[in-house]
């Protein structure tokens, strides 16, 4: 991963802006040729407020959003669908009440929120400046 020096760019990356980016940080390019596949990024660490509104429900990135440093991402995304599945499915054959959606967030909301944090805590200590090389 290398950090962009001015965030907010709309343009798709470039190989010449991979290549500068690296020189910039390694002092070497690694040769770098014909990728395959170039992308940006950022921190946009978000979740809704609500997973379920009614009868829309949301899960996975849906629901929250982070850095994909780590790889958490899918794994809790997956942990969404099971904890709402199983639940979505005791509604639908009627073998529980409706009210049973209610508790897909009080349970996973509190999850990703804890993913975030550490995902943001993640993204901080990347950082390249002097207080994080004293860390």
């Amino acid at each position: 991963m290398v950090t962009e020096q001015h965030l907010g760019s709309t343009t798709e990356p470039t190989l010449r802006d991979l290549s500068e980016a690296l020189v910039a940080v390694y002092d070497t390019d690694y040769g770098i040729h014909s990728p395959t596949f170039l992308s940006r990024f950022t921190d946009m660490t978000r979740q809704a407020a609500a997973y379920r509104a009614g009868r829309v429900l949301l899960a996975g990135d849906a629901a929250h959003v982070h850095s994909p440093v780590g790889g958490q991402g899918l794994n809790i995304g997956m942990q969404d669908a099971v904890n709402l599945g199983w639940k979505l499915a005791q509604v639908v054959k009627r073998t529980s009440p409706e009210s049973l959606l209610d508790t897909y967030h009080a349970e996973r909301h509190p999850v990703a929120a804890r993913v975030l944090r550490t995902t943001m805590a993640q993204i901080a200590l990347r950082r390249t400046d002097d207080r994080t090389k004293a860390l």
